[in-house]
């Protein structure tokens, strides 16, 4: 029996031209839109000096739970190696208290790939900017993905290891959600899905980046369920994510066109920074039977949720179409 596959949103900034400030005001208005729309998650991309405006992800998110109702809350993902862990599990903490237990916490490295050149990419400077060296950053998060789940669950914790240790914490109020929240771990790279399936209780992953790497979609998920085998995990109790970008509009070339711009406005802050001809190979830019049929590819996948990335610049219009054109022929 295949599982029904839930789908959420990512929350970019909503401007309606590159020229507009951040709102932080109609950011709430648009998660209230998507809270109303059915939509399962609503997914929030993390970074702390990166080029490019944003607000603090899970204090935002600490609001935007205060002003809806339904919908899940995905950190996608957080730069955990950037963070200390007993202050981190704190903030997890509050969000997933003020929601009433609908947080996920969706782990990731804050990689990107080098592209070239002499200059630093923006994920390697903000590591610079930090003072932390991105050589560490893999067993970084595995420690602190080790330390948050015994903050969460031990009357009190001890925890010795190479970066962080502290002894007799006294961590209370326990999470909302039991034991803890869920924890899915982002990285499309082999050593990213073993981190997943040895800590983690779903995979946040891009099917887009992964299949560069390896070939196919399908590859990816082979080596995934490899890993769980290797780690004794169950299938069953493992969620699988991916994402989807895409620009509804019956004219393509418009949508090619503002999904370009719109791209080449995040200044290679996000999503691997990519090339944008391969967001296109894999993207939905277009009429939406484009993204009807991508979508329906993906669940024959079967996979647990699929996270739509809108690259435009008006994303409450973007959802409107979304769910009067999508939606009714996915769910």
């Amino acid at each position: 029996m295949k599982r029904a596959m839930e789908i959420g949103v990512g929350l970019w900034d909503p401007r309606v031209s590159p020229e507009e400030e951040v709102d932080p005001w109609r950011m709430l208005e648009v998660a209230e839109m998507a809270d109303q729309m059915g939509f399962s998650y609503l997914a929030m991309p993390d970074r702390v000096s990166r080029p490019i405006p944003r607000f603090d992800t899970l204090t935002l998110m600490a609001a935007l739970a205060l002003k809806t109702k339904k919908i899940r809350f995905l950190t996608h993902v957080f730069v955990t190696p950037l963070r200390q862990p007993i202050e981190l599990a704190r903030r997890i903490v509050t969000v997933d208290h003020l929601s009433a237990g609908r947080f996920v916490f969706g782990a990731g490295l804050g990689g990107g790939e080098k592209v070239g050149g002499p200059d630093l990419t923006v994920y390697q400077k903000e590591f610079v900017d930090l003072g932390i060296d991105i050589r560490e950053r893999g067993l970084r998060t595995d420690e602190i993905l080790q330390i948050l789940k015994k903050l969460w669950t031990e009357p009190v914790a001890s925890f010795e290891g190479r970066f962080y240790s502290f002894k007799n914490v006294v961590f209370e109020p326990k999470p909302f959600q039991k034991p803890h929240p869920p924890i899915w771990v982002g990285g499309n790279t082999d050593a990213a899905m073993k981190r997943a399936a040895k800590f983690g209780d779903g995979w946040a992953g891009s099917l887009e980046n992964a299949a560069a790497r390896v070939g196919s979609a399908q590859e990816a998920l082979r080596r995934l369920g490899e890993f769980l085998r290797e780690q004794r995990r169950s299938r069953e109790d493992f969620h699988i994510s991916t994402t989807l970008r895409a620009h509804i509009d019956p004219d393509q070339g418009k949508a090619l066109e503002e999904a370009k711009t719109f791209w080449a406005m995040q200044r290679g802050s996000t999503e691997g920074n990519r090339p944008f001809n391969l967001k296109e190979s894999f993207a939905a830019y277009g009429p939406a039977e484009i993204a009807v049929e991508k979508i329906q590819e993906l669940k024959e996948l079967g996979l647990d949720s699929l996270i739509l990335y809108v690259h435009a610049f008006d994303l409450r219009v973007q959802l409107q179409r979304i769910e009067r054109e999508v939606l009714p022929k996915v769910l």
